[in-house]
């Protein structure tokens, strides 16, 4: 698993940065929340805005767990999971030029 985040600074530049690459043995929800929660915590992070993962269902579980263990979600967590829409898309274009 390879975490990555982005963030601005006090002069309101926008930094990206790889924080951490993960082997993830349980490729179950739970077990990748608490991958992503052991990062989060080596590295300070204790505010979310957001998790952008794929449509995986693991995903789904991974962000369930992440927004029950979380206390300190930017805007309660409400936008705490966003889907990467670059998959789906790019599926979708290979039906139609190989269909």
């Amino acid at each position: 698993m390879c975490v990555t985040t982005h963030f601005i600074d006090k002069s309101w530049r926008l930094h990206k940065r790889i924080i951490s690459f993960a082997m993830v043995d349980d490729h179950r929800g739970e077990g990748i929340g608490q991958q992503l929660e052991n990062v989060c915590k080596e590295w300070g992070i204790d505010k979310i805005m957001c998790i952008t993962v794929d449509n995986a269902s693991a995903n789904d579980g991974a962000v369930g767990f992440m927004r029950s263990h979380g206390k300190n979600h930017v805007l309660e967590g409400h936008h705490l999971h966003v889907r990467c829409n670059n998959f789906p898309l790019s599926l979708h274009i290979s039906i139609l030029l190989f269909a």
